[in-house]
């Protein structure tokens, strides 16, 4: 129902600055990714969000910072080397880096959400420019440009945590609390609602398993509904 087919899911990747897939954890969100980047040749480079700070040559940066150059590095190169490993020497590895599509994969967040949070600010502002630039390539490459070289989309997985009436909406983790109200409305981010599994379609796969398992091991006495 979400993607009826690859052709109409690489269009959904390729066509999208931000995808972002949201519910709770679960529910399929990171194994769809993972699936649909192998089926369809993208190569997933993940963010991992560091502690508080790193040194580099410029200094100490900051984790908003490193986001911002990790996004900025996923737009300029066709390849990122995160392992440290030297690359080929070889043009035809050289070639075959080139023209692999790839996708950022973000499942790693700020640890503080409130509106005047820095870390926050930095994540939604390095979102923001990588959604501007890539939307304005998506356009001109629909237009008129078939050529036009395809952006890197950003996946982010929100496994989101809704808690009762009795705690504070600050205690939940929502898409629209880490995103905000610009990012979450940009035209070039898509949302998209995974379902938690229903129970009956657990309970009758599990009847299914157990009524494979006895044919195999011959066994007579059948487990109550428990």
């Amino acid at each position: 129902e979400i993607m009826p087919s690859l052709v109409g899911s690489e269009m959904c990747i390729r066509d999208r600055s931000i995808l972002v897939l949201k519910g709770p954890a679960g529910s399929g969100k990171t194994t769809t990714i993972s699936l649909l980047s192998k089926a369809l040749g993208y190569e997933i480079v993940e963010w991992r969000n560091s502690a508080g700070t790193e040194y580099s040559a410029q200094g100490y940066a900051s984790a908003g910072t490193q986001f911002d150059d990790f996004l900025g590095r996923g737009e300029k190169y066709n390849c990122l080397e995160l392992d440290g490993e030297a690359s080929s020497t070889s043009s035809s590895s050289a070639a075959l880096q080139s023209s692999k599509r790839r996708i950022m994969l973000v499942e790693e967040f700020p640890s503080s959400l409130s509106p005047g949070s820095p870390g926050l600010t930095a994540f939604r502002s390095a979102l923001l420019r990588h959604a501007a630039s890539s939307f304005s390539s998506i356009a001109a490459r629909i237009a008129a440009r078939p050529t036009e070289t395809p952006n890197t989309p950003v996946v982010i997985i929100v496994s989101e945590t809704l808690l009762g009436d009795g705690t504070s909406f600050s205690d939940s983790f929502t898409v629209h609390r880490l995103l905000g109200p610009e990012l979450s409305n940009h035209p070039g981010v898509s949302i998209i609602e995974f379902n938690p599994i229903a129970p009956t379609f657990l309970t009758k796969a599990l009847d299914l398993v157990l009524k494979k398992e006895a044919r195999l091991s011959h066994r007579k006495r059948i487990p109550g509904p428990a």
